[in-house]
């Protein structure tokens, strides 16, 4: 396909996950009212919450560690970092970072003085901000195992060190592959990390949440285990998906019937996405009461507010709304039909919401469960689509205030659960055509 055209629809997508974090926010000010919105409550006004009682926080006070305690945690001393990249996600010519940062113990920032790299590549001063759009260098990807390309980051003074915070390449959605998927880390010449490296998440193509991402030093990382029970870095959770997979057990053809398509079965991400693109009836907002998430082994995934981030985030960006209970973490709280414990967000027809859920590590998923707004049913989800890491899982609709589950495994127990009709099961058909941002005529059409 011609670079230019590529060009432009690279533009447009990025426009399109841009606009409403452009709209929620210039200057510190609220830019949805513009939009003549009615009120979210009918029973006057609502009650204020926590939400609505958001205040700066002072600082916390950081104590300098211990350097016995240091030790006892495994934190390493030194003043020369490396970063070794030996894989990316799937740019075979470069590879790239958008910002680096070396954390102390107290999770603060340390001084850079100098970065050099192994292999020609841009000005190494890229790195040092998340505002500019990213470093990167010319290499032969394919041979990265055994050449990789290494940053050597010298501190200004020899300090304890915790972690390395890295935002991945993000200079535009369709250059996202260029950056490094698997980093080996190194202090003062010794091996902070597993040998073979650890997983970089891929950024989301925009900047419209922090998607920066912590790696971990450790003196002993071969002893390092997953952090998260459900983990595909855990060997239990990692030979359950072995067991499945090499029975080759398919898709009871009941499920199949349901659904209208094979999904791909556990798949595995660092970020997964959902698209919201349509309400049942509503113009001005969209909500949800809950989303779970179970593992292969058929066990909720336990979820934090960390792991959240929505564009737009909730009702609370709009001035009308501050205070109002329907935050965002509330997707997560385990209730479902009460209002005060459900997720209400602005929405415009031709404008596509996004919520993510973000893992430090990779997940493997068996099914997704959704209960649908259930305060006013019109403003429920209807039809959204679902990515791992970039690639399409499932595209269904929701029935209003329902719960139902998208099924990722070919456990016959799912035959007895209220399944999401996947639509449409033609993946052309998935594609959504943007105009300057906005859904092309012949998409809009199909918004209520």
């Amino acid at each position: 396909m011609d670079q230019e055209v590529l060009q432009k629809i690279d533009r447009a997508i990025q426009e399109q996950a841009w606009a409403w974090a452009d709209e929620e926010t210039d200057g510190g000010e609220v830019m949805y009212e513009e939009v003549s919105r009615p009120s979210t409550s009918h029973g006057g006004q609502r009650p204020a919450t926590m939400a609505g009682q958001r205040g700066t926080k002072p600082p916390a006070s950081k104590a300098k560690m211990d350097p016995i305690l240091a030790d006892l945690m495994g934190y390493p001393t030194g003043q020369t970092v490396t970063l070794e990249i030996l894989s990316g996600w799937g740019d075979m010519l470069h590879t790239g970072l958008g910002c680096v940062q070396v954390l102390g113990a107290d999770d603060e920032p340390v001084g850079i003085s100098d970065i050099t790299c192994s292999h020609p590549c841009e000005d190494t001063a890229l790195l040092l901000s998340p505002d500019t759009r990213g470093w990167h260098a010319k290499h032969d990807m394919r041979y990265a195992e055994s050449d990789p390309v290494v940053l050597t980051i010298t501190l200004d003074r020899e300090t304890v060190l915790k972690s390395i915070r890295v935002w991945n390449y993000n200079e535009g959605l369709a250059t996202t592959f260029r950056g490094a998927k698997r980093i080996r880390l190194g202090v003062d010449g010794r091996r902070m990390s597993q040998a073979k490296g650890v997983y970089v998440r891929k950024a989301p193509g925009h900047k419209g949440f922090d998607y920066s991402q912590k790696l971990g030093l450790c003196e002993k990382p071969d002893d390092m285990q997953a952090t998260m029970h459900s983990s595909t870095m855990n060997k239990e959770i990692a030979d359950a998906i072995l067991r499945v997979k090499a029975s080759s057990q398919p898709y009871p053809r009941a499920v199949l019937d349901q659904i209208g398509f094979a999904p791909p079965m556990f798949p595995v991400g660092y970020v997964f996405r959902f698209e919201l693109q349509s309400t049942h009836g509503d113009r001005h907002y969209i909500g949800l009461d809950n989303i779970k998430l179970w593992d292969v082994r058929d066990e909720e995934i336990p979820l934090e507010k960390e792991n959240l981030q929505g564009i737009p985030r909730d009702v609370t960006i709009l001035q009308q709304c501050k205070g109002d209970s329907r935050v965002l973490a509330n997707l997560i709280d385990g209730v479902s039909g009460d209002e005060n414990h459900s997720w209400l967000a602005p929405f415009s027809p031709g404008l596509v919401n996004v919520l993510y859920i973000i893992f430090e590590e990779p997940i493997a998923i068996s099914r997704i469960t959704f209960s649908n707004y259930s305060k006013t049913p019109s403003r429920g989800v209807d039809q959204l689509a679902v990515y791992a890491d970039d690639n399409f899982i499932y595209s269904g609709r929701l029935k209003p205030h329902s719960t139902q589950h998208m099924i990722f495994t070919p456990n016959p127990s799912t035959l007895a659960l209220d399944i999401v009709k996947a639509t449409p099961s033609d993946p052309t058909s998935g594609v959504v055509f943007y105009d300057s941002g906005k859904v092309s005529p012949e998409e809009g059409a199909k918004q209520p």
